[in-house]
């Protein structure tokens, strides 16, 4: 989400002098100087929404992977404490987006977008990969592709599974997702190759280390979980 945060530069000081001989101390220029270097040091202060509500939003073709890949991604990103958003339901990929996925985007910190064989098919997910672009732009929200049994090459001159159809669609929506299939196509993404379960704990772990969490939650009755120290050490060491 894009708001304001109001700089502690913009603060007046009122503040009373304690004198001790020739020692001025104003204590509330100490505060706020405190405040100030607090502010520069935060990465998340310019610009985002200081408590979002998730950390990432998951973008895929339900028809697909939403019992395959997707479903176990959704359940390794809860136990990295990830607070994910995963739509459940059931719905018509022919309507508009829903207004509480819309929010959702917006609340995230960070977005997966599973490009299947099928994703380009669906009006709904091409919608939601432009807004998730709009937010990268906007917001410096973290979008990570992965391309899931599909050629990077075909996402990104809209081929094979990836051509959509002009004749069906507004012209100026096939324009723009097009324009959103090409640019998630050139972003630095993963491509899977090999093992699915290694390939969804590097998903994971990419994704974990760019959000570069402060506080990881471990929750008592889960075992064997990575804490932030060592996915740092694991990348530094």
């Amino acid at each position: 989400m894009c708001v304001s945060v109001n700089s502690p530069l913009q603060t007046p000081i009122r503040s009373s002098v304690i004198s001790h001989g020739s020692v001025q101390l104003t204590f509330h220029a100490f505060v706020f100087f405190l405040s100030q270097l607090l502010y520069l040091l935060n990465p998340m202060a310019s610009g985002q929404n200081l408590t979002m509500r998730y950390d990432v939003f998951l973008s895929f073709r339900g028809e697909d992977t939403r019992y395959s890949i997707t479903d176990h991604l959704y359940d390794r990103l809860l136990r990295a404490g990830l607070r994910t958003f995963r739509d459940n339901d059931a719905i018509d990929r022919g309507q508009e987006l829903k207004p509480e996925i819309e929010t959702a985007i917006i609340e995230s910190r960070a977005s997966i977008v599973v490009l299947s064989e099928n994703y380009a098919k669906s009006r709904w997910c091409l919608d939601e990969l432009w807004l998730i672009l709009e937010q990268r732009r906007k917001c410096n929200h973290f979008v990570l592709p992965v391309f899931y049994h599909v050629d990077p090459s075909d996402v990104r001159n809209q081929t094979r599974s990836f051509a959509i159809e002009g004749s069906k669609w507004i012209l100026d929506d096939v324009r723009r997702w097009k324009a959103a299939l090409t640019e998630v196509a050139n972003l630095t993404g993963l491509v899977l190759s090999g093992s699915e379960t290694e390939f969804i704990a590097k998903v994971v772990h990419t994704v974990s280390c760019k959000l570069d969490l402060k506080h990881l939650s471990t929750p008592a009755h889960l075992t064997g979980m990575e804490t932030r120290a060592e996915l740092k050490l694991s990348v530094h060491g």
